[in-house]
């Protein structure tokens, strides 16, 4: 009676005692299975992450073994271009004054820096010989003259006689007809008729060549007198006086045969005694209230010169202030040993600022549709078959030459890692010095070594510059 309620009681602990047999089981079995996944992940990711770390190592150490290379980024050229040239600044108009009437200076009424007006007089030269020349002339004259009457006097008589023999003739032909004369007395005062006119026609040549004497003597009187006139040395035009090369009781001659002169202009060069020689002028004027310049366009910039174009003009002894000049003229055609358009620039000059004589600089803007791209000056290879820059690209087979494409697309920056070099062709302008114009073969996002050495050859690998302080700085 006492043990059925024992058996009762126990009944109900068999069921626990068997979940708790499963739940232990089933933990067991949970923990084997991560044990089992854990040893299958080691031993795939361990050798994994040996050949990541030797991959990392062998390109750390070819990184380390390329030719670091500086890089500079191709720009495009500003779409408005400047181009300095320099040049001499001259007077508008400037002419040396020569003698043409040999004596001494016996008067000088102006010195260098004086301003002179239009056909104002500046010396005087005593010409003795001249005087006398022109006093010569005038006999000349009076005496071609005389001539000349003395020729028209002499055809008036023969035009008398030959008036009183056509008379005679006339009557003797009526006579010898009704043979009241013989015909050996009518044939006379025939040839003597005949004669008379002879003698006038004589006589008109006579007074011709009397008449183109006294216009000859005339002539040379009127040179003398013109050449007298250049006693007086005159101003040709309102300006400044730049040169004075005589003084009172300098002796100035012409020289008739000089070149590039007139028959009577002068060479002339004051000497030690105070005479005149050869090969100096006496003054020079120089109109100076504007003020041209003579600029040589070298050939590639010439097409972009223009009359009316504006110009800045700069000197040096005026640091920071420009002058406005325009484009006047050109010479419209190349000169063929410099290869050179001659332009002229006009600046105004009313406050007598600049100074003939002055070496200046011109700068010409003019505006670009497409204007060039620019690269360093010594970026460019020149080789036999043309001229060539390193540009850098992506090497091929790797993972990121879609991503570096993608960023020449979009202008992003260089990738640091190494790169690839190609010599690409280029069509080169302008030459800036520091920067060269690149007018065909680049597209304006690539990146070109500077200064290239013998390491930088077609598909040689380089690290760029900003790459390779990257590495150093990590590695410290």
């Amino acid at each position: 009676m006492e043990e059925a309620p024992k058996q009762e009681a126990a009944s109900p602990k068999a069921p626990a005692e068997t979940n708790k047999t499963s739940l232990k089981g089933l933990v067991i079995a949970v923990l084997v299975v991560s044990v089992l996944l854990a040893l299958i992940f080691m031993l795939g990711w361990l050798p994994r992450r040996e050949r990541a770390q030797e991959t990392r190592a062998t390109a750390r150490s070819e990184e380390s073994a390329l030719a670091p290379v500086n890089v500079s980024k191709v720009r495009r050229s500003p779409f408005v271009s400047h181009l300095v040239l320099p040049g001499d600044i001259t007077p508008l108009i400037e002419a040396p004054l020569y003698a043409r009437a040999s004596g001494y200076i016996v008067k000088r009424y102006v010195d260098i820096g004086d301003r002179v007006a239009a056909n104002q007089l500046m010396a005087t030269i005593d010409a003795p010989d001249l005087d006398q020349q022109v006093a010569q002339g005038r006999a000349g004259v009076s005496q071609a003259r005389q001539q000349l009457g003395q020729a028209q006097a002499t055809l008036e008589q023969s035009q008398a006689q030959l008036e009183l023999a056509k008379v005679t003739w006339d009557r003797y032909a009526s006579l010898v007809t009704k043979g009241a004369v013989s015909r050996q007395d009518a044939d006379q005062q025939k040839s003597n008729y005949e004669t008379a006119a002879a003698v006038v026609n004589a006589n008109k040549a006579n007074v011709r060549a009397s008449q183109d004497n006294v216009e000859a003597a005339q002539a040379n009187l009127d040179r003398l007198i013109s050449l007298q006139s250049f006693k007086e040395i005159r101003a040709p035009f309102a300006g400044v006086v730049t040169q004075r090369n005589v003084d009172v009781g300098s002796y100035v001659a012409t020289n008739g045969s000089q070149s590039g002169t007139t028959s009577y202009s002068a060479s002339l060069s004051l000497g030690s005694n105070g005479s005149a020689g050869q090969n100096s002028n006496l003054f020079s004027v120089a109109q100076i209230n504007t003020l041209r310049i003579l600029i040589q366009v070298p050939q590639n910039d010439a097409p972009g010169i223009r009359v009316g174009q504006p110009a800045d003009v700069s000197v040096q002894e005026f640091r920071g202030r420009t002058f406005p000049g325009r484009v006047t003229r050109t010479a419209n055609a190349l000169d063929p040993t410099s290869r050179t358009l001659l332009t002229e620039v006009q600046v105004e000059n009313s406050a007598q600022t600049l100074l003939p004589g002055m070496y200046a600089t011109v700068q010409f803007s003019t505006p670009r549709a497409d204007p060039p791209f620019l690269v360093p000056g010594d970026s460019l290879i020149t080789r036999s078959d043309g001229a060539f820059v390193a540009v850098l690209q992506t090497p091929k087979g790797r993972k990121d030459a879609q991503e570096e494409d993608q960023a020449k697309a979009s202008g992003q920056e260089l990738r640091e890692q190494p790169k690839e070099i190609h010599l690409q062709k280029v069509v080169v302008g302008r030459d800036f010095g520091t920067d060269i114009e690149i007018l065909s073969g680049l597209g304006g996002w690539e990146y070109v070594v500077a200064n290239p050495s013998d390491e930088v050859y077609e598909g040689a690998l380089v690290l760029p510059t900003s790459a390779a302080k990257d590495k150093a700085g990590k590695s410290h």
